[in-house]
Order: structure tokens, then C-alpha cells, then sequence
């Protein structure tokens, strides 16, 4: 219950932002319960997958798409978006996001929701280098690498139909920038390593937007890059 409040909270604070006037739908859903009766029971996972899907047909509708679009599985698990749009979905125990645009106004679309305290000592050494948890500690530091893994992951979803590169989290170095909305830090990327380092990849980086929100409990992240600067 706790988790779904955060989720209305955090949603509360992406539609303020009013992405549909940038062309950008956004839609949540929480993954329902089994009722009672004779009808087979579907597991969590198929639960959460579902939820995932209505998201992703909430942020079409939005934005003018077809809220009936099958969203049949592709390679590698990701979601067929319909022609002509672009889009991108999390989960995270029972939880579902979804952000949708037409192509015309963006190249792609990347995101990922987190809960926090979920993070093994292991998988943050894997995921942050030790300049961006520098000055960090203690619990302040476990959410800081909790939002670095985040916007890495969004990162990732977001380059992989339009470049293929495996997960490498710390080629990418970012700079989380507190600002006067304390949900929604500004992001820099500092550093550029390894593959990502080539510098034929300089214009694909060129003016991605990552944006970054969260509560007590979750953090959405969300990689884009509008075709039209807004």
C-alpha cells in the first residue's frame, strides 16, 4: 500500500511537468489482485506484466496514440511499440510506468523505476564509480547509487534499439546537482568511458535529456532526445 501512495505521489509530480504540451505521454499502474472463484490465477509476474502494458496504452492515449495497441514482446523482451511511436516501460514490484512519443518528435525513449533499499553493497561497486558517490555515505550515499542505477538503466533502455551496446554502467559518470525541487535533481554527464568514449558517439549524445524524479520510497528515470529542441 505504502509503495502505491509513493507511485500517486511520484506520478503527481511527472504530470505536473505537463509533458503532453513536448508531445510526451505518461502513464502508471499498480499490478491488481487474483479475486476469489475458479478462474486459473496468474502470477505476480504476469500481473506486474500487465500492469505494464496498461501504463504504456495510458501514455499512448495522452498523447493521441492507440490506447488498444497489442504491445506484443520483441527481441530481447522489449515492447513493440506501434509505427510511427516511440516509447519505453518499468516495473518494479507491482509497480508500472510508461512514457510514449511520436517519432516524429523524438528519436527514442528510455526509463526505469527503482524502489529504494533494494540495492547489494555488490551491485552498486558494479554500477557507480567512486567519483559520483564521492562526499556521498551512509544512507544519503544507498539513494544516491539508487539513482545513478536508475537513470543507467533508462540510459541503456534507451540506446538499445538504436545502437545494441551491451550494459557497461560505468562507462557512463554522472554529477547529481541538488536543486530547489528536492525530488528532481539537475544531471549532468560528466564522463564518458570506454565504448561510449568514441567519439563518432558525440552527436548521439548530443542533447539527451535525462530527467530523474522521486519519493520517500521510488525513483523514475527518463532518457529522451527531442528531435525539436523545446
Amino acid at each position: 500500500m505504502k509503495s502505491a501512495v509513493s507511485l500517486q505521489t511520484l506520478a503527481e509530480q511527472i504530470e505536473d511537468e505537463q509533458l503532453e504540451l513536448r508531445g510526451l505521454g505518461f502513464g502508471w499502474a499498480e499490478a491488481g489482485e487474483e479475486g476469489e472463484g475458479p478462474a486459473p490465477r496468474r502470477s505476480p509476474r504476469r500481473l506486474e506484466f500487465a500492469a505494464g502494458r496498461e501504463a504504456a496504452r495510458l501514455a499512448l492515449r495522452r498523447v493521441g496514440g492507440n490506447q488498444n495497441a497489442a504491445l506484443a514482446v520483441g527481441p530481447r523482451g522489449i515492447p513493440e511499440w506501434p509505427s510511427g511511436w516511440r516509447g519505453s516501460l518499468a516495473h518494479s514490484r507491482g509497480l508500472a510506468i510508461a512514457f510514449a512519443c511520436k517519432s516524429e518528435f523524438c528519436d527514442g525513449v528510455g526509463a526505469d523505476l527503482e524502489h529504494f533499499g533494494r540495492l547489494r553493497p555488490r551491485t552498486v561497486s558494479h554500477v557507480c564509480t567512486p567519483r559520483e558517490l564521492e562526499g556521498w555515505s551512509g544512507e544519503a550515499q544507498a539513494r544516491v547509487a539508487t539513482c545513478l542505477f536508475s537513470l543507467k538503466e533508462a540510459f541503456y533502455k534507451y540506446q538499445s534499439p538504436l545502437l545494441g551496446l551491451a550494459p557497461r554502467f560505468q562507462d557512463l559518470v554522472f554529477s547529481l546537482e541538488q536543486t530547489d525541487e528536492a525530488h528532481s535533481p539537475r544531471i549532468h554527464v560528466v564522463a564518458r568511458e570506454g565504448i561510449l568514449a568514441a567519439p563518432e558517439l558525440d552527436p548521439f549524445f548530443k542533447n539527451l535529456d535525462f530527467r530523474l524524479w522521486q519519493t520517500d520510497a521510488l525513483v523514475c528515470s527518463l532518457v529522451e532526445r527531442p528531435r525539436v529542441l523545446r
